[in-house]
């Protein structure tokens, strides 16, 4: 049995497959930062091409708090 904030990410991560068929979604993916020179997880990775030409990689941050997010957090984000 998976932890909560488990099952939201992989909710997450189906949502977005669902809203982009085409686009390559992976949950807990595991990608370069090119600032720190290693490997980071990633709750949901996201790579699609836009107009069928440009490539374009999103990462989605999935927080499962208890009360509302700051301002502060969103722009710390």
């Amino acid at each position: 049995m998976s932890a909560p904030w488990q099952d939201f990410e992989r909710a997450v991560a189906a949502l977005c497959q669902a809203l982009a068929p085409d686009a390559k979604v992976t949950h807990d993916a595991k990608t370069l930062d090119v600032d720190i020179g290693s490997r980071r997880q990633r709750d949901v990775w996201i790579e699609a091409l836009i107009g069928g030409h440009f490539p374009v990689k999103i990462l989605v941050s999935c927080k499962r708090y208890a009360r509302k997010v700051t301002v502060q957090q969103v722009d710390a984000f």
